[in-house]
């Protein structure tokens, strides 16, 4: 562990705990069947509610100019989440904020040293009638 590790870590974590928002990540578990009781379990979803940094537009830029895309991304501290939550976190999944569903597109690890401090998420918005 760095030193970086020991003041990035907690300051990113401080940061947004204090003015980030509520991201709602869904967390699906397939159904299954076992064809020896012939009997089926339904898929569940459960949720978990972690802070982030407020949402921001990525952009681009066109011949001089700042053009804004469709997708947002966020930061989220590698401290005080769920246990576990880091495994699950995943391209695919289903999150909201703002009264608004988004599908994560990719995510990044950010490192202050040895240690992730915060993993960067880039969201899209989600298509009407998709899980």
């Amino acid at each position: 562990m760095t030193t970086l590790d020991v003041n990035l870590r907690a300051v990113a974590l401080d940061i947004i705990t204090r003015f980030g928002k509520n991201l709602t990540f869904y967390n699906t578990k397939e159904g299954s069947y076992d064809p020896d009781t012939r009997e089926t379990t339904p898929a569940s979803v459960t949720t978990e509610i972690v802070k982030c940094s407020p949402p921001e537009y990525e952009k681009r830029y066109q011949l001089e100019e700042t053009v804004r895309t469709g997708r947002v991304f966020t930061l989220i501290p590698d401290q005080d989440l769920p246990s576990g939550f880091s495994d699950r976190l995943d391209t695919g999944q289903r999150v909201d904020f703002d009264d608004t569903s988004w599908t994560i597109t990719d995510i990044e690890r950010i490192y202050s040293g040895d240690q992730i401090a915060v993993y960067q998420v880039f969201m899209s918005p989600r298509v009407m009638g998709s899980a």
